[in-house]
């Protein structure tokens, strides 16, 4: 039998044990961050024990609180990217310009 708590780390009181895999399992390859960050600089000046205590704090939340807040993200970057788009453009046209931005070469446009 799946332990939960050993699976994802975390406990969630009150809450019975999912069947579904814990939210930390990763879906596939294009989950791991270096499918998005692998062509940027690895700079990273957060120190290990403050990247802890957010995972930490992170974590606790339920998983739902954490869909959430990457739903907002996405919103919020999709949000700044049409910012930087030319004013005028017709709503297909912006939508073009989004998904390249979001895309770039990583699917094959005819």
């Amino acid at each position: 039998a799946r332990d939960e708590e050993a699976v994802a780390g975390i406990t969630d009181p009150g809450r019975p044990a999912s069947p579904m895999p814990a939210t930390t399992d990763p879906l596939d390859a294009r989950t791991g961050t270096g499918y998005f960050i692998g062509g940027m600089s690895q700079m990273n000046d957060t120190p290990p024990e403050v990247e802890r205590m957010l995972r930490e704090k992170f974590m606790a939340r339920s998983g739902e609180e954490r869909f959430v807040m990457g739903a907002l993200m996405f919103d919020s970057a999709r949000e700044m990217v049409k910012a930087s788009l030319p004013r005028g453009l017709s709503e297909a046209e912006q939508r073009r310009q989004l998904f390249k931005r979001r895309y770039g070469n990583e699917i094959e446009m005819e």
